[in-house]
């Protein structure tokens, strides 16, 4: 049964390898260590240490409030103004959110569009993450981050 299994499990496996060899045939694949890339993008170091300014300009902010809320003694004008504050703080820290995912979404189009550029110019019809493809490929990482950092 074992020896049943393993065979089928080894069938399947070379069909796949010959299915993917069939498609990308005559074709120039590259590899991209988009991790690399990424923590090699000035902008996206930019933009890490905007939001560590930002998260820390929030939490400072936030002293005001506490010590205004902690002079209240009635409960419920303390309730009140928690509250309020409570509200203004999600209403920041959404837009921060918003602005973040933003240029975090036009980061990654920039670095697409560069890997595209490399690969049209090298000649590549398909790229694939480094850790997706386990042999084959010529590695365009350094030639893309070259392109980022013009």
């Amino acid at each position: 049964m074992l020896k049943k299994s393993l065979f089928v499990a080894f069938v399947a496996v070379s069909l796949m390898g010959l299915t993917a060899c069939k498609c990308c045939d005559g074709k120039k694949l590259a590899v991209v260590d988009v991790q690399k890339v990424v923590t090699a993008y000035p902008e996206v170091q930019k933009l890490r240490l905007e939001q560590e300014k930002n998260t820390a300009e929030l939490a400072e902010w936030i002293k005001g409030p506490n010590e205004e809320i902690e002079k209240i003694k009635d409960k419920d004008k303390k309730a009140e103004l928690a509250n309020k504050y409570a509200t203004e703080l999600n209403q920041k820290k959404q837009a921060l959110q918003l602005e973040y995912v933003q240029k975090l979404q036009q980061i990654d189009a920039k670095i697409t569009e560069i890997i595209k550029s490399v690969a049209d110019k090298k000649g590549f019809k398909m790229v694939f993450t480094k850790n997706s493809l386990v042999v084959g490929g010529t590695d365009i990482t350094e030639e893309v981050i070259q392109e980022l950092v013009k």
